[in-house]
């Protein structure tokens, strides 16, 4: 990765994708997601961030972020993949 970081290749090929990304974090999260995300922010415009306050790496497993995080995660999930279905190169074959 620090070698990616060194030669311009990352994060620059995150260029590339096109499909939207969420970001799930716990405020306590010992990675800085914030941070993570600001740094991203330019190469993958689709990103959304979430972030929950009494909670660190695993909001899907804490007691005070884990109905939220799978509230979110599906509505979000929801609301991308109804996009992603009306896009012709994505349609599911039949």
């Amino acid at each position: 990765m620090i070698r990616c970081q060194e030669t311009g290749l990352y994060p620059k090929s995150f260029t590339a994708i096109s499909t939207p990304i969420i970001m799930l974090y716990g405020a306590y999260d010992p990675h800085p997601g914030q941070m993570i995300r600001d740094v991203l922010m330019p190469y993958i415009p689709s990103l959304a961030y979430r972030e929950w306050k009494k909670c660190g790496h695993r909001p899907w497993v804490e007691r005070h972020s884990r109905d939220e995080f799978y509230f979110a995660m599906r509505e979000w999930l929801k609301h991308n993949f109804r996009k992603m279905e009306c896009h012709d190169s994505l349609k599911r074959p039949k």
